[in-house]
């Protein structure tokens, strides 16, 4: 009778563990960087190392810098990097910081963030590279060396880009515009006079009594 009620309680799904991504999805424009965070929620499974492959489209992103977290799901550092913005493709190394299991833990939180440039207009897709039973893509271990990720799970990524604003920016008040400056020619407020004007004056009037004189002497 015991084992029939036990037999007859709802089997609890144990969770699995995936790894997520923050936004995994949105809008930006050519040129715009694109910041996205790598976090795992390992469900049930205590963890401790790990390594992440990933692959994005190369037409549409490239790949500036993957850094750690802070704080981190669990306790790792950065080990080998290997950027491949060719090819569209990355895998990075969760190293333990021992080499026992005693770090290992339940883990949900922050992995590492990744800085995109949206390259082209279209939309960029970004996956993790990961196969059931493969040790040579995306692995989570538990404490006895066990890959714990559930590839199905694993979040994807969709990032629309569009067209940069090519409208040259307006001025704003007070900023200058032309920076070059002319400098007025000086109008002197008063024409320079030539010579004296009263012995002109003399001169004129002797010249005209004298014609006059000439005239009547002809007469």
């Amino acid at each position: 009778m015991v084992l029939g009620l036990w037999l007859s309680q709802p089997v609890m799904a144990m969770a699995l563990t995936k790894l997520t991504l923050t936004p995994a999805s949105g809008t930006y424009k050519v040129n715009d960087q694109i910041k996205v965070d790598v976090g795992i929620d390992s469900g049930t499974d205590k963890v401790y190392t790990g390594d992440l492959y990933m692959v994005f489209d190369a037409s549409k992103l490239e790949l500036l810098d993957a850094v750690s977290m802070s704080p981190q799901a669990f306790p790792f550092e950065l080990g080998q990097k290997n950027i491949d913005n060719t090819a569209g493709k990355f895998d990075i190394l969760l190293a333990p910081l021992s080499t026992t299991t005693n770090l290992a833990e339940v883990a949900k939180g922050g992995l590492i963030s990744l800085t995109f440039r949206a390259k082209a207009i279209g939309t960029g897709f970004l996956n993790f590279n990961c196969t059931a039973g493969s040790t040579s893509d995306t692995n989570i271990f538990n404490p006895d060396l066990m890959d714990v990720v559930d590839c199905a799970s694993n979040q994807s990524g969709s990032y629309t880009i569009q067209a940069g604003d090519s409208t040259a920016p307006t001025p704003t008040t007070g900023s200058t515009v032309n920076t070059t400056v002319t400098t007025p020619t000086t109008v002197p407020s008063q024409l320079p006079q030539t010579g004296v004007l009263t012995p002109t004056l003399t001169l004129l009037i002797l010249g005209i009594v004298g014609i006059i004189g000439s005239a009547f002497l002809i007469l």
